[in-house]
């Protein structure tokens, strides 16, 4: 594993290539190393001049989107000096996400079976560790935050909060996508997640995620006292 995802312009536009691949609905299982290379505008033997095989580039590119969306995500949620800010943030990050790129990580996960993510776990736990440790101290800031501001009851611990803000933000994730995916006719297209081309139609879809993030913010706020 390279240190803090320190991959070259060209390893990146490989890994950029495959989640390109995805998005246009190609199985993960099917690619070959010169779909891959194409995608990412360059020939099979420079791929091979970084990688030895197609899994060697599949294991390293989730191991980069690991890491570029956990700083993605840091970089979108720092700066807020108070608790409300913080998860306004939070969920506004998914709603970014959903809307405009839909996480490249999860493209992927969703195109891999068990055995696959054990052996990338195996082949990059320094990675996945230090992931989670970001995450605990993410979580003890935001709690500390909310604590001191009156916002999270004495009886709550810090492990309740965390427990609690995951449940909730993966809640509306998984509302806003439904949303998201719903065609002209309300039957759920299962591609991916896009917003309606027609104006009043969007402007609609916007006003009805802008009153779930409401609703969501409202029920933490509630749950924590």
């Amino acid at each position: 594993m390279k240190e803090k995802c320190d991959y070259s312009a060209k390893e990146i536009a490989i890994f950029e290539g495959v989640v390109d691949l995805l998005r246009k609905g190609q199985s993960l299982h099917d690619l070959k190393v010169a779909d891959i290379a194409s995608a990412a505008g360059m020939g099979k033997g420079t791929a091979y001049e970084y990688f030895s095989s197609k899994e060697d580039i599949i294991s390293a590119a989730i191991t980069y989107h690991v890491c570029h969306e956990f700083e993605e995500f840091t970089e979108f949620i720092n700066g807020q000096e108070d608790f409300l800010g913080m998860i306004k943030r939070c969920i506004e990050y998914v709603i970014d996400m959903l809307q405009n790129r839909f996480s490249s990580l999860l493209l992927m996960f969703l195109n891999l079976n068990y055995a696959e993510m054990e052996r990338i776990n195996s082949q990059s736990p320094d990675l996945l560790a230090s992931v989670e440790v970001g995450i605990h101290r993410m979580s003890q800031a935001i709690y500390e935050m909310g604590r001191s501001e009156g916002l999270i009851s004495q009886e709550i611990s810090v492990d309740e909060s965390r427990l609690l803000l995951v449940g909730m933000i993966s809640a509306f994730s998984n509302e806003a996508r439904f949303m998201l995916s719903r065609n002209s006719d309300g039957a759920l297209n299962l591609g991916l997640p896009q917003l309606p081309e027609d104006p009043e139609a969007r402007q609609l879809l916007q006003t009805e995620i802008t009153a779930l993030k409401d609703r969501t913010i409202n029920l933490i706020l509630r749950a924590l006292q």
